[in-house]
């Protein structure tokens, strides 16, 4: 099998592995062991702790590629359990020459969408422990991993997620605002961590349209009409909404390290934005924050950014050029700086 020095082996696993996950139900064939019923009562049971079926997926890899033909092994956190499949493989190798860097949106244990507990911690200490080098996303992930983990802390470092600016369209300028705004939010929300109650309270209190789509809770009571729900839609759908809007605005969470993709999706955006911040969250843990208008989660200050914008002389000026630092060229360049220099 022929493979290029840099190849991205993603295909691989496209090709080879099949998404079958956890088993759901019990059989009824009275032939079905009491151990194996046993066995799928522990799958289920430990399931919520446990990122995703890759996790306890067993493939090994050697006939598809030798990692031994590289100089570095890279894995991703998505899906969340593919890290530990390669880790398995990279165990293989025994007294390995390359090296081996696990890279990481989400962590494990300190993820907030999801229940976790000690025995997630474990898992994800034995795994980190096999590599020798973490890459999060988000200085804040960052910050809060080496304290939860400061054996491995050595081995971690923060680069920011890339840009694929050879297949976009990048914007000349922010487009020009209409009298009566439009806003977008788009995305999952939740009133434990990321909570779009203050902005909903913020346009119904100035009659601004505000559409959201995605699903979660906040209080309905006392809404202004101006707001409308359309749950989660589809990307086709979501796009046509994009295209009649004048502001999109991202909520940071209140709680963990974890910052939301939506940061980098809307950077190449022609709208102008609102990064809301919450939590331990602040401007210097956003990357290029300046292509954002930057408040906290009340009401007083996004009410404050709305009406600033609703302003007749408000322009917002942002050089797109300044998004070159994350082109994926860029990053994996400043990735290959930290790796040597470790």
């Amino acid at each position: 099998m022929s493979i290029e020095k840099d190849k991205d082996c993603s295909d691989i696993f496209n090709k080879h592995i099949k998404v079958d996950g956890f088993v759901q139900s019990f059989e009824s064939n009275s032939e079905v062991s009491f151990l194996s019923k046993f066995k799928k009562l522990v799958k289920m049971a430990i399931k919520p702790y446990i990122p995703d079926f890759f996790y306890v997926k067993n493939m090994s890899l050697a006939d598809l590629v030798d990692f031994n033909y590289y100089d570095l092994i890279i894995s991703s956190s998505e899906p969340k359990g593919l890290h530990k499949l390669i880790e398995k493989n990279v165990s293989y190798y025994g007294e390995r020459e390359f090296k081996y860097l696990q890279y990481w949106g989400d962590p494990w244990f300190d993820d907030i969408s999801r229940p976790t507990n000690f025995i997630t911690k474990i898992l994800e200490q034995r795994l980190i422990c096999k590599a020798d080098y973490l890459v999060y996303n988000s200085k804040l992930t960052l910050k809060r991993q080496k304290n939860l983990f400061k054996n491995e802390s050595s081995k971690m470092f923060y680069l920011p997620r890339g840009l694929d600016l050879s297949q976009a369209e990048i914007p000349i300028k922010i487009c020009t605002l209409t009298n009566n705004i439009r806003i977008l939010y788009a995305g999952d929300y939740r009133s434990d961590y990321r909570s779009i109650q203050a902005l909903i309270n913020a346009c119904s209190e100035l009659k601004v349209n505000l559409a959201i789509a995605g699903n979660g809770d906040y209080e309905r009571a006392n809404i202004d009409s101006c707001v409308k729900e359309f749950g989660r839609i589809s990307t086709v759908e979501l796009n046509k909404l994009r295209s009649c809007i004048d502001v999109e605005v991202v909520i940071m969470n209140s709680s963990g390290g974890q910052l939301p993709g939506k940061v980098f999706d809307v950077m190449l955006s022609d709208r102008v934005v609102i990064l809301v911040l919450d939590g331990e969250f602040s401007v210097s843990d956003i990357p290029c924050s300046n292509r954002f208008i930057v408040v906290n989660n009340n009401q007083r200050d996004i009410q404050d950014a709305l009406q600033s914008i609703m302003d007749i002389d408000f322009k917002f000026k942002f050089n797109f050029d300044d998004l070159n630092f994350f082109s994926i060229d860029n990053i994996l360049v400043e990735l290959i700086k930290d790796v040597k220099s470790k």
